[in-house]
């Protein structure tokens, strides 16, 4: 236990003497304040505040009280840059202390503890592990209710559709993914709950195929079957078409549409996203599965979402 806050501490450049200090910019005080922020309560914070006198400086601890302070600029030290730069799976541990030390600021405004956060949700939702995945949700969920960036709550609302996604629950991510497209301005969430909606679309084109296999020859059903496959195909070829800039969703949505149009056994339709994927997005994830399909014209295209 030590040895963990030792860890986080050397992260928020509290253990190290000499570290400058954060800038407190009270609302009715024109200068800022140079401060070191010792802890935080419901509606107030205790910093000690610099005092330069002679030379020298000292400090004075303080209790200021959240409503008066207009933000605080909060110094990163070299290691919490170092790790936020690389947030990768083998430093899930680090990110996961600095996040529990930082996620008390998420309503303060200049502070990065949404950052932080985001990256550990990132980390934990591309593990696929369905444990990792629900702490990755929780954490999306935290940054939506309190972050005090609104960027930073549209990347939360975008990773909660991803993550009920990821825990095959398409149903509450339709529902969610509806309530947010009310209100949302964003591209990027805009483009998130049309996949969602994309998603959900599928679901019941595949169940549709799988009531009625030979739903081109009959005739009750043909025309439902065929409006559900169009509009299925449209909804994932929407990001392409219109946030084409949007690199993941975009090449997402293309490889997805792909799928759906050998689920039709529209196999010259799937190569030709494929074609579109690769020149488009080459550096996709998405990627080898498009080689694939192109490479193997008589194959099953792979699965997976």
């Amino acid at each position: 236990m030590r040895r963990r806050m030792v860890a986080i501490l050397l992260l928020l450049g509290l253990a190290l003497p000499g570290v400058a200090f954060d800038v407190l910019k009270l609302v009715d005080d024109e200068v800022p304040l140079k401060v070191r922020v010792d802890g935080l309560g419901d509606t107030f914070i205790v910093a000690r505040v610099a005092i330069e006198s002679d030379g020298k400086t000292r400090t004075e601890q303080r209790t200021i009280q959240l409503a008066d302070i207009e933000f605080i600029d909060f110094e990163i030290p070299e290691a919490e840059a170092s790790l936020l730069a690389a947030p990768v799976p083998g430093k899930l541990e680090q990110l996961r202390d600095l996040w529990e030390a930082k996620s008390k600021w998420l309503g303060v405004r200049r502070s990065n503890s949404g950052t932080v956060g985001l990256e550990v949700a990132e980390v934990l939702l591309r593990s696929g592990e369905a444990a990792k995945v629900d702490v990755a949700l929780a954490t999306f969920a935290a940054i939506e209710r309190g972050d005090w960036d609104t960027s930073r709550q549209a990347r939360a609302q975008q990773g909660k559709l991803r993550c009920l996604l990821a825990l095959g629950r398409p149903e509450e991510a339709l529902e969610e993914a509806k309530r947010v497209a009310e209100t949302a301005e964003d591209p990027g969430i805009l483009v998130e709950t049309r996949l969602v909606m994309a998603q959900a679309a599928r679901d019941r084109f595949e169940a549709m195929l799988e009531e009625n296999p030979k739903w081109r020859e009959d005739d009750e059903v043909r025309e439902q079957v065929t409006a559900e496959y169009h509009d299925t195909v449209d909804q994932f070829l929407y990001p392409c078409l219109f946030h084409g800039s949007l690199e993941e969703p975009a090449a997402r949505g293309l490889w997805n549409a792909a799928e759906v149009y050998l689920l039709a056994d529209d196999r010259e339709a799937a190569q030709n996203c494929a074609s579109d994927l690769l020149k488009l997005y080459p550096d996709s994830e998405f990627a080898g599965k498009a080689k694939a399909l192109l490479s193997a014209p008589t194959a099953e295209g792979a699965g997976g979402h």
